[in-house]
């Protein structure tokens, strides 16, 4: 069989074909023979050849993802790839399958006389034009209907609340051309939303799926497959001729965000149009387009004129009614009717949409009309005039006659028109928003004592999965994929509750069987029923001797730790499950102090895996409610099934449960309780002290949960880690068969699962007891490190911050906020020393790579003066009165300044390696080098850059930067010149977040065991993340399990998209109605200038200053330097300031060994401890390797560290000096719609392009963007 296709394809081919199962390559023998002439027809072919044909006019052009086979036709291509295909067609009178439902066809119609069409039940495929028996044109409109929507897929949800219809492409030509398919789908779309129309008002968006195609000049390529939505439109029964202008602004709206992402990322192409999505909703207004009794809160402004209108027209009339003034019932319908041929209202409907606001201008042009929409108490933007000569209006105060000129993208007052108009220069920079900020006054301090209090009822949970084997094919390794091998089905579950009070513990729950995700939230409402009955049996407070002399000597309050007074007396505060007495509280903290009405369930990687298995089966929970805290519509920090708070303990503690067990167990087994309640045998409780083992990839049905005995040491491969068992894991394995008594796998697989819960238990229970101990806060009344974090910096160190009132002050801090510098500035050194015994050079020069990290960089930024209050602006005359020379430190007053700076051409040369005052730059072509333009064009075929701003270390002038004052003072002192002024703001600091660094910090020293290490660092790291909370990116997403529910979410003005799971839960998407500014992010601005100040000191006044020309960066990367050093001995010159560098790691024997500096801030480490590196290469940022003596060290950016690993130096080396891409597989974990496949992913893992420096012909040496010898 082989030899009738040697002819035909080529050889490599061949070879994958052989490995091709008998029905597989059948089915490609036959594809092959419908597509290639045979020989006899070959034979027949005149040989000569066009004289217009080159020899590339013969080439091959498209060519299979899969597996490589190349074809000069795409419609070719197309039907080869059906043989790929995951569905299989049997025959059902002999059984013969195929991937192919033609040669099914023909099969059955030659071999057993069967003349009908083969229609596979669960194929969704919509029929192609070309197959249609008859003439829709030609039906009567309902069967037109009915006709059309048979081409497309339809999925429903909440009783038929919203409706997401899927249309495909129905030939080659629609597949290929998007505005055909826009074209030719219109008519179907606008078929079905008339449909629709005609049960209810509606709502609508679509969202188009495409596959782009990136192809390089050496024949490789690269695939994305992007959405592009529409927004939301609104269509009223009566309006149902807007239909199709609204169904083109969309489709115009799709098609700019499909030309905005073939501009950005140039090199795109359409592979082809995958499918359209209609998403449709039901709309249910309250009333439309009359008149409509404003809300109290609305009606005491007044400053808003209601026209009390009876027909739909109440645009018209408000338009009408800013233009003529009524001193007398200027809401009276009647005064505006003679003016209403006054304006231009030609096609404009009633009652009106937004959609044609814009059209009404056009037709005005002396008109601007802005709107706000009202929903929930607030007042938020829905659309903004995009006239550029629009006069400002003003709301005047009636009481005191003070005029307030508002911004109307984020709805804040001026006084005057100038404040306003420099405020816009920056606002728009900004998504339209309300913005509310706090009021005047207002402070942030601790004053969350009733989370003092340990929550007496937790649940520690865990599901165990089968992994489904998925059919699929193997891509060609040369090209970029994502195939699924795996899907992720539940089958046990278990759970131990923990009580304060020990009577109440429980051992653990295991489940295993059918429904178990539907079992599993029964029986945790049945915990919380139970839990809920005791806690309203409020026990009766039992008094010790020693509580009594506490009461009687108390002077102050154990909670608030203020001193008792005759209005704030002392009170004996207890704990109502246990009856015992917690302290002398006073009064206040003692009505604060309430068990909360949640039950916290703790599970660790909830938010990456568990919760997904749980929302599959959530919705069928009607009499619940459901709330979200969400990072987008499908993955959630945590959510809520009634009173059951679901919390994700990997969001607290950032390991894997067999680390965090292992850390925890070095200090022996006493903090391992439920562990040993679990299993009271002595000696099973010992073995079990570590977290267990079990063969995932093994487990894919339920009939493998049977098998009697342990799998082999070589079915507990994990391939998403890529990892074998080790033969001690899995002689502990047979330890624990053996030990156990296990029967089945079954049973192995519930023991597993018990000792998870229960280590959890222990592990996160410790976490709380030193929590408690520590900063007297229970973290179970929270959802993330960084929360609980910064409330316990609040309570430990006393600080009350003021919040910014202003909003361009709060704008002018957002707007100077960078991040840390990371990039590759030297690619590629070789280092020559005598440390170095294999390679040293006596007779070239002396040189090292020193790898040098700054300790706990931000922690050294927080033990700084920082901002806490007293904020204003420097007038004009104080400007000029400065002297920022002469300002301290350690002053009590700080300063952020807005500035020009000028980089004088007499630096670029020493400073090029580490340009002074980095700043958010969007690189473009014309920036590079002609080696990057030719690299960027040899290796993507691209002409243009994305529109991504990064943070670029550069040598141009600044204009309007905004930059601490202790940086400004070192960048002028280092030679920047200040040109002009803008803006300084000035403050009061003081080091107030020191006390609490310098805790944590202590308390990591003398820490017993790693896991306290670990967590008292975890501390101090997630301070600096919380003061930078940008709540503008919150989203806002409501889970809809109910008809009702979703009605009223889609209704707002304010909803954005939905996302159907299944017939039982909808996810909605709403756009932020209001953001709240409350978070003090001065103080993180401050902290990363101030990180940049120690990174920049270092480098400019001790090392430059050490070493002059004969340093060089290689790289930095926020905290670290690697400098290649041209020196006789690096560890001498070190030894000689020994005081600005931890080297607590080196080697006890080594000469620089000294613990004095060990893990002090700011201090500098060495980060090989003394081995010297050989060799580094660097790509780009955060892309880098180097060799040392026995090992080395990469980074690679977006590659899991499992394929890391396989990563090697010499590849990086190949990839500088090739001018080559190296791919790497990596096997993830991902949902789709709350379903978990595992999935084997194809991409980029080296790259040598880099678009952040100007990088010279010899491909190694680089300049900062506007070094003076750019050209």
């Amino acid at each position: 069989m082989i030899d009738q296709l040697v002819k035909v394809i080529p050889h490599d081919v061949l070879q994958k074909l052989q490995q091709l199962s008998a029905q597989d390559f059948n089915a490609v023998l036959q594809s092959v023979k419908q597509q290639n002439p045979t020989e006899k027809q070959l034979d027949q072919t005149p040989t000569g050849k066009d004289d217009n044909v080159t020899d590339e006019d013969n080439v091959s052009n498209f060519q299979c993802r899969t597996c490589g086979m190349k074809y000069a036709r795409k419609d070719n291509l197309i039907r080869h790839q059906q043989n790929h295909s995951n569905i299989n067609y049997e025959c059902e009178h002999c059984g013969f399958t195929t991937k192919r439902k033609d040669v099914l066809t023909k099969h059955m119609k030659r071999k057993h006389d069967v003349k009908k069409n083969v229609q596979k039940e669960d194929d969704v495929q919509p029929p192609r034009k070309r197959q249609r028996t008859e003439d829709v044109d030609q039906l009567p409109e309902e069967r037109v209907r009915n006709a059309r929507e048979k081409r497309s897929l339809t999925t429903t949800a909440l009783n038929d609340g919203v409706e997401n219809i899927q249309l495909q492409p129905s030939n080659n030509e629609e597949r290929y051309d998007l505005m055909l398919f826009f074209k030719e789908k219109q008519v179907d779309i606008v078929q079905i939303l008339e449909d629709r129309l005609l049960r209810n008002n509606i709502k609508f968006y679509i969202s188009v799926h495409v596959r782009m195609i990136k192809y390089s000049p050496d024949g490789k390529y690269d695939e994305a497959e992007p959405h592009f939505n529409s927004k939301v439109s609104t269509i009223l029964q009566s309006g149902v001729s807007e239909i199709p202008h609204e169904l083109n602004k969309g489709f115009q709206k799709v098609f700019i965000s499909f030309e905005e992402f073939i501009k950005n990322g140039s090199g795109w192409q359409l592979e082809e149009v995958l499918q359209l999505d209609l998403c449709v909703t039901k709309y249910k207004p309250l009333k439309g387009g009359s008149y409509l009794e404003l809300p109290t809160s609305l009606k005491r402004s007044n400053c808003i004129l209601n026209i009390q209108n009876l027909d739909n027209k109440c645009f018209l009339w408000t338009v009408l009614s800013s233009m003529h003034n009524f001193q007398r019932n200027p809401e009276n319908v009647e005064n505006y009717v003679p003016f209403v041929n006054s304006v231009n209202m030609t096609g404009i409907e009633y009652p009106t949409p937004l959609s044609q606001i814009s059209q009404f201008e056009k037709q005005n042009n002396t008109i601007s009309v802005n709107i706000f929409g009202y929903e929930e108490g607030e007042i938020y933007p829905l659309y903004i005039t995009k006239k550029t000569f629009c006069h400002h209006v003003f709301i005047e105060n009636k009481e005191t006659s003070r005029r307030t000129f508002f911004c109307y993208l984020c709805l804040q007052g001026f006084t005057d028109k100038c404040k306003l108009e420099r405020h816009k220069a920056d606002c728009g920079k900004f998504d339209f928003q309300k913005i509310t900020l706090p009021k005047e006054g207002e402070v942030l301090e601790f004053k969350e004592y009733a989370k003092t209090a340990r929550i007496p009822f937790v649940i520690y949970a865990d599901f165990e999965c089968l992994t489904r084997k998925v059919d699929t094919c193997h891509p060609n390794p040369n090209m970029s994929s994502t195939t699924t091998y795996q899907q992720m089905e539940p089958y046990s579950f278990g759970y131990q509750r923990v009580s304060i009070d020990k009577r109440y513990d429980k051992p653990p729950v295991i489940y295993r069987g059918p429904d178990v995700v539907e079992n599993f939230i029964r029986r945790l409402l049945e915990e919380e029923k139970e839990i809920r009955d005791i806690l309203n049996r409020i026990e009766p407070m039992i008094i010790t001797e020693y509580d009594k002399l506490d009461y009687k000597y108390a002077k102050k309050c154990y909670v608030c730790k203020k001193a008792f007074s005759s209005k704030n007396y002392k009170v004996k505060e207890h704990d109502h499950v246990t009856g015992s007495i917690r302290g002398i509280s006073c009064n206040n903290c003692n009505l604060q102090i309430k068990i909360p009405k949640f039950i916290p369930v703790v599970i660790h990687n909830l938010k990456g895996f568990d919760a997904n298995l749980i929302m599959s089966k959530i919705g069928k929970f009607k009499e619940q409610d459901i709330t979200v805290i969400p990072h987008n519509k499908e993955k959630y920090m945590s959510f809520s099934i009634g009173n059951l708070r679901f919390i994700d303990s990997l969001q607290f503690l950032n390991s894997s449960l067999a680390t965090l067990t292992k850390n925890l167990a070095d200090e022996g087994q006493k903090h391992f309780n439920y562990l040993s309640k679990t299993f009271p045998d002595p000696d099973v409780f010992s073995l079990l002290l570590r977290k267990g083992v079990f063969p995932y990839d093994y487990v894919d049905t339920e009939q493998k949960l049977e098998k009697p005995c342990l799998p082999s040491k070589e079915d507990f491969f994990n391939k998403l880690g890529d990892t074998h068992i080790s033969d001690e894991d899995y002689q502990f394995a047979q330890t624990v068969w053996d030990k156990l008594k296990v029967k089945t796998l079954g049973e192995y697989s519930d023991v597993y699962l018990k000792m998870d819960v229960a280590l959890l238990a222990d592990v996160f229970e410790k976490f709380r007891d030193i929590s408690l101990h520590d900063y007297d806060l229970d973290p179970c009344h929270y959802f993330t490190t960084p929360g609980f974090s910064w409330s316990a910096m609040l309570k430990k160190t006393g600080i009350v911050l003021d919040l910014i009132t202003d909003i361009d002050m709060m704008l002018f801090v957002e707007k100077g906020i960078r991040g840390g510098v990371s990039s590759i500035f030297h690619r590629y050194a070789k280092a020559n020393n005598p440390y170095l015994f294999d390679t040293y050079e006596p007779t070239e020069p002396t040189s090292y790579l020193s790898y040098l990290d700054a300790n706990n960089l931000y922690g050294w930024s927080m033990s700084q003066c920082l901002p806490y209050g007293h904020f204003n602006w420097l007038t004009e005359e104080e400007k000029i009165k400065l002297d920022i020379t002469k300002l301290k430190a350690d002053g009590s007053d700080g300063y952020i300044f807005e500035v020009d700076l000028e980089y004088p051409t007499s630096l670029h040369s020493s400073h090029s390696d580490f340009p002074l005052a980095p700043e958010r730059k969007h690189i473009q072509v014309e920036h590079l080098s002609p080696y990057s333009k030719e690299l960027l064009q040899n290796l993507t075929g691209k002409q243009c850059l994305t529109k991504i701003e990064k943070l670029v270390p550069n040598l141009y002038d600044k204009e309007k930067y905004i930059v601490h004052y202790r940086n400004l003072q070192l960048y002028v002192e280092l030679g920047l010149k200040i040109k002009k002024i803008h803006r300084v703001l000035k403050f009061k600091q003081c080091p107030w977040l020191k006390k609490y660094i310098d805790f944590n910090t202590e308390k990591r020293k003398n820490a017993k065991n790693e896991f306290e290490k670990c967590l008292y660092k975890l501390m101090n790291n997630s301070i600096f993340g919380r003061t930078l909370l940008n709540t503008r990116k919150h989203k806002d997403v409501k889970l809809c399990h109910t008809e009702e529910k979703l009605n009223k979410e889609t209704a707002k003005p304010s909803y954005a998209s939905c996302k159907i799971f299944n017939e039982n839960l909808v996810a909605v998407e709403k756009k932020r109605v209001n953001v709240l500014m409350k978070q003090p992010i001065y103080v993180g601005f401050c902290i990363l200038d101030l990180s940049k100040f120690l990174m920049y000191d270092f480098h400019y006044n001790h090392m430059k200053s050490l070493y002059g020309d004969k340093i060089r960066v290689c790289f930095s990367d926020t905290d670290s330097f690697l400098y290649h050093v041209e020196t006789e001995d690096v560890y001498e010159d070190m030894h000689q300031y020994q005081d600005m560098y931890d080297t607590s790691d080196y080697p006890p024997e080594h000469f620089l060994h000294d613990i004095e500096n060990k893990k002090v801030i700011g201090k500098f480490k060495d980060e090989t401890s003394g081995t010297p590196i050989s060799e580094f290469v660097g790509l780009r940022s955060k892309m880098y390797s180097f060799s040392f003596e026995g090992g080395e060290k990469h980074t690679a950016k977006g590659v899991t560290k499992t394929a890391s690993r396989k990563l090697k130096h010499e590849m990086y080396k190949n990839c500088l000096f090739d001018k080559t891409v190296t791919r790497s597989e990596m096997n993830i974990i991902r949902s789709e719609s709350h379903v978990l496949y595992s999935k084997t992913i194809n991409k980029k893992s080296l790259v040598p392009f880099d678009d952040k420096r100007w990088i010279l012909n010899d491909g190694v040496t680089t300049r900062a963007f506007g070094h003076k010898d750019n050209i």
